[in-house]
């Protein structure tokens, strides 16, 4: 889903307190990585639900997500959230990367999948009560860091079955993790009547929240 990221005013999105205890994103991101192990070279290579893009393709555009992620994370608590999407393409910049990194061999881009998803898992993981209420930068603009996490997850969860189900493997539905994308989903459907859809490649598509 396209935004338009507001910073100067009160966020544009509302959702209620998440839910106590750890946020889902960490145990889908390190499910992600388990599965990413257990890859033979041929599913690697095969087509993802993502137009012209591999299940490798996939897996560097969320290196680069989790980059981003991290460093929001670290500048929100440092009290200067960044404001990096407001000069971002997300149309054309995540294809242009992809592209920049054919050639990678699988198994370089899955040591910097284990990099970077660890960087990102331990910026959550350290959040405090107070923490996630910090102000930090996701797609919509500038809310608190629960909500982007609630992000990060609705993102990486989409692309997680952009990968299993073309390879044919059956996608974990775990509750938690359903209940957290959903609700984020329908917050943001209430303010963006704008907003329109398009796949991490800048396609249009209706599955893809990037």
């Amino acid at each position: 889903m396209l935004l338009s990221p507001r910073y100067d005013a009160p966020p544009i999105l509302s959702v209620e307190v998440r839910a106590p205890g750890p946020h889902p994103v960490v145990q889908q991101r390190r499910r992600l990585e388990r599965l990413l192990d257990e890859l033979t070279d041929d599913e690697w290579t095969a087509p993802s639900r993502c137009d012209a893009w591999t299940v490798q393709d996939v897996i560097t555009h969320l290196n680069s997500t989790n980059g981003f992620w991290a460093l929001s994370i670290a500048q929100a608590l440092a009290g200067d959230p960044t404001r990096f999407l407001g000069a971002f393409d997300p149309v054309a910049s995540p294809g242009q990367l992809v592209d920049s990194t054919r050639g990678t061999p699988p198994p370089d881009t899955l040591e910097e999948f284990r990099s970077t998803n660890a960087a990102m898992l331990g910026a959550v993981e350290a959040l405090d009560e107070g923490g996630w209420e910090m102000v930090g930068e996701a797609p919509p603009g500038h809310v608190p860091l629960r909500l982007v996490a609630d992000h990060a997850l609705w993102d990486c969860w989409v692309h997680e079955r952009d990968i299993v189900l073309p390879l044919g493997r059956p996608p974990v539905e775990d509750p938690h993790e359903v209940l957290t994308c959903l609700r984020y989903a329908a917050g943001l459907g209430r303010p963006s009547r704008s907003a329109r859809v398009a796949d991490p490649a800048g396609r249009p598509s209706s599955r893809s929240p990037t």
